[in-house]
Formats: C-alpha cells, structure tokens, sequence
C-alpha cells in the first residue's frame, strides 16, 4: 500500500510543470543606482554609483562610492571614500592611494583633487559617536572640463564601518 501512495505522489510531482518564481532575476537586470543628476545638463563622461558597504577583509575598504568613466571614454575607473581605518583614500586605476585625513567623532573634510582625470571630490564625513560603527558622510563630486565645472552630484547617506 504505502509503495503504491509513493508512486502517485511520484506521479503527481512529475506531472506538475515547474514555474518560474516571480522572485526569479538575472544577475544582469541588477543597475547600480545612480546618482541623479540634472535633466538639463549634458551627459557627463562619468557614471557615479552610490556609496556602498562591502565586507571589511584584509583592509579592504567599508564604505565607498565608484566613479567611472562611460564606454565611450578609456575604460578610467575612480574609487574614493573611506577605508575601515577610517582614513580617507582614493584607488586610481587599481592603485590605492591613502590621504592623511582622518576620519573622527568631529566632522573632518576630505578634498581630492587630480588634475590628470579633471576629478575634484569634495567629502565631509562624520562619525556617529553614539555607536561608533556608523559613518555619515556628505558631499560633492565636481568634473572639470578646462578648468570650468562640467558636472557635479551631490553624495549622501551612511554606511556600516
């Protein structure tokens, strides 16, 4: 008897067509989100992605924001923010480069300017003192175009540190 209930259950199962969760995605339908910037404005030669809070391994940074340049532009990628020893830094092309600010209970500014990219990025971040493992930060990427400011979009929030 109980093999009999096996093989209909067995039946069954194999009768059912397998659907397709609404849940389902593809890895490639996933956008970063994108800073909004001015509908008006021209397009800029960069795309910027919002910050973003990664696992701490080997000194990697916690929170960060990319910068990139659009396909049409040499493949120049940007990253800057604030590693987990909670100092400044900015990777050019895959090498990293440390700033000496730091980042403390009071508000410190961060200023990287690179003349090779056109790139001024202005940030101000702050500790959260009642938890201290949350950083807030604001600010504000600049691209120059021949010395005259050709794009800039505001960055906000607080990631985990």
């Amino acid at each position: 008897m109980r093999n009999i209930y096996y093989l209909f259950l067995l039946l069954v199962i194999s009768s059912c067509e397998l659907k397709e969760s609404p849940f389902d995605f593809d890895e490639k339908e996933i956008d970063t989100p994108v800073i909004a910037m001015d509908p008006f404005q021209v397009e800029p030669d960069f795309n910027i992605s919002s910050f973003a809070t990664v696992p701490n391994i080997e000194g990697r940074p916690t929170c960060y924001f990319s910068l990139t340049k659009n396909a049409f532009v040499n493949q120049q990628y940007i990253y800057a923010g604030i590693n987990s020893n909670k100092q400044s830094f900015m990777q050019l092309n895959g090498d990293w480069v440390e700033f000496s600010c730091q980042v403390s209970e009071v508000k410190d500014s961060l200023h990287i300017r690179t003349t090779n990219t056109n790139l001024e990025l202005q940030i101000e971040a702050k500790k959260d003192s009642a938890t201290f493992n949350k950083i807030q930060y604001k600010g504000e990427i600049l691209i120059l175009k021949d010395g005259k400011e050709h794009f800039a979009s505001s960055v906000y929030g607080e990631c985990d540190c």
